[in-house]
């Protein structure tokens, strides 16, 4: 996946099985689950496991969620996931899986 200009191999799947779902269907594609904001009876999100018709990796949905909880990509989802910012969870991203090139650190000096 792209983060911040750069290509970066993220295991989404890997990342993702570190966190409870619940009422979680795994396929090959996607996990399907209930969301992870808001309280929820059946499954209305998902977050894709491969790049796939135009889209990549870690590409999320909740269509039933709104604003800042209804779709993003990989970073904006972890960083949710983490109670972190966006920006953080790219830098956590980049500096785990981006053989730490392009961190915050960095970021901060350019």
């Amino acid at each position: 996946m792209e983060i911040r200009g750069r290509e970066v191999t993220v295991p989404v799947e890997d990342i993702l099985n570190q966190f409870d779902w619940h009422d979680e269907k795994w396929t090959d594609k996607r996990l399907i689950a209930c969301s992870p904001f808001r309280f929820e009876k059946s499954a209305s999100f998902f977050v894709r496991l491969v790049a796939e018709n135009g889209y990549s990796e870690g590409i999320w949905s909740d269509s039933g969620g709104t604003g800042e909880y209804k779709s993003g990509r990989f970073p904006k989802l972890y960083g949710h996931l983490k109670g972190m910012s966006e920006r953080e969870a790219e830098d956590e991203l980049l500096e785990i899986y981006g053989n730490g090139e392009v961190g915050y650190r960095q970021q901060l000096t350019v």
